[in-house]
C-alpha cells in the first residue's frame, strides 16, 4: 500500500516598520502505511523457555527474512508550531531567525520493525532523530568603518584599505536532544531469550541530582538503575524512545574585507571562515544498554554513560580576485 498523508497548516505574517517582518505558523500531518525498511517478518512469535528461537519463525525452516512493507500499521503524526522574524538587508544588516516546537510520534525506525511484528503499537512512541526545540538564526552585518561608511568616513586611502569593507555573517544553531530507548544485557546462558527494550522500575527516577554531561568522569547520563531486564522469556515495560539525549550547539562564522586594488576595475576578497567556531564538542546519545547481573548476564559499566560526540573548530581562508 502507498503511504497516506494528510497534511494542514495555518500561518499569519505581520510585517514591521519598512524591513522587519514576522511569522506563526502551524504545520502538522498525519500518515499511515508507512513502509518498514528490512523489518525480521520471520521473527519469532513466542519467546519459549530452553528452546531455540528459531523453532518459533513462522517461516520454516529459514532464519530471518528482511522485508519493506507498508500494510503493517506504520503510522505517523507530527505538529509543529514555527516562529520567524526576518530583518531584510538595509542599512548594511540583514537577519533570520527561526524557531520551532515539534511533537512527532511514530511506531517506525530508520530501519528495522517493531519489537513485537504482530504488536506494532506496542512502539508507538516519540520519532527517532527529532529535536523537540530548534533554533537557527543567520546574519550578515557590514561594519560602518571606511569611505561611505558612518565611522572614519574621512580616513585616507591607506586607512580605509584597512579599516574599511569588512563584513561578518553566521549561522548559529541551537537545538534540545534526540530520544533514545533503553535495552538490556541478554544473559548467553538463556537460550530462547531474545531480548529488547528493558523493564523501567517503578519508583526510581530516571535522572539523579548528578547526572549529565561529565564524559571525562563517566558520570551516566541518565540513572541505569531505573531500568532492569525482565523476567526471562518476557518483554520489557519500558516505552519506545521515552528518554532524551543531550542538546546542541554551533556556531559558523566568517569574516570578510573587500578590497579595491589601484587597477581600474580589479578587487579583490579575502575571507575567514570558521565552522564551529568556538570549538564546541556535542555529546552524542549515552549507551543505552543495561545489565542483567541478576540472571547472570555480564555487567555494563558504561551504562547510561556518554563516550563519543562530535564538533572540531575548522577554519577557512580563501582570496578572490574580480577583474
Amino acid at each position: 500500500k502507498n503511504a497516506r498523508i494528510q497534511q494542514f497548516n495555518l500561518t499569519a505574517e505581520h510585517q514591521f516598520r519598512q524591513n522587519w517582518e514576522g511569522r506563526i505558523s502551524y504545520v502538522g500531518s498525519v500518515t499511515v502505511n508507512l513502509p518498514y525498511f528490512e523489518e525480521d517478518i520471520n521473527q519469532p512469535l513466542a519467546q519459549v523457555p530452553t528452546t531455540p528461537s528459531h523453532s518459533h519463525r513462522p517461516y520454516q525452516p529459514w532464519g530471518t527474512i528482511s522485508a519493506v512493507r507498508s500494510n503493517g500499521g506504520a503510522k505517523e503524526n507530527f505538529h509543529q508550531l514555527q516562529l520567524e522574524t526576518i530583518r531584510r538587508y538595509s542599512n548594511g544588516m540583514s537577519f533570520q531567525a527561526e524557531y520551532s516546537w515539534t511533537r512527532s510520534l511514530d511506531n517506525i525506525n530508520n530501519t528495522g520493525g517493531a519489537q513485537r511484528v504482530a504488536y506494532p503499537d506496542l512502539d508507538y512512541g516519540n520519532s527517532t532523530g527529532i529535536h523537540t526545540h530548534t533554533l537557527v538564526f543567520n546574519y550578515l552585518y557590514a561594519l560602518p568603518f571606511g569611505h561611505e561608511k558612518r565611522w572614519l568616513n574621512q580616513s585616507s586611502a591607506w586607512a580605509n584599505t584597512i579599516v574599511g569593507g569588512w563584513q561578518v555573517s553566521g549561522i548559529t544553531t541551537y537545538a534540545t536532544g534526540t530520544p533514545f530507548s533503553v535495552g538490556f544485557n541478554v544473559p548467553s546462558s538463556y537460550i530462547g531469550w531474545t531480548g529488547g527494550r528493558a523493564n523501567r522500575i517503578s519508583g526510581v527516577p530516571v535522572y539523579l541530582s548528578h547526572s549529565g554531561h561529565n564524559v571525562v568522569n563517566g558520570i551516566p547520563y541518565f540513572n541505569p538503575a531505573a531500568f532492569g531486564p525482565p523476567q526471562p522469556w518476557t518483554w520489557g515495560t519500558s516505552g519506545r524512545n521515552i528518554l532524551w539525549g543531550p542538546g546542541l550547539w554551533n556556531w559558523d562564522m566568517s569574516a570578510l574585507k573587500h578590497v579595491v586594488l589601484p587597477w581600474d576595475r580589479v578587487t579583490m576578497t579575502v575571507r575567514a571562515d570558521f565552522f564551529n567556531a568556538f570549538n564546541h564538542f556535542n555529546l552524542a546519545n549515552p549507551n543505552t544498554t543495561v545489565a542483567s547481573p541478576q540472571y547472570g548476564g555480564l555487567a555494563q559499566p558504561l551504562a547510561g554513560v556518554i563516550t563519543s560526540g562530535s564538533g572540531n573548530r575548522t577554519i577557512q581562508l580563501g582570496t578572490r580576485v574580480s577583474f
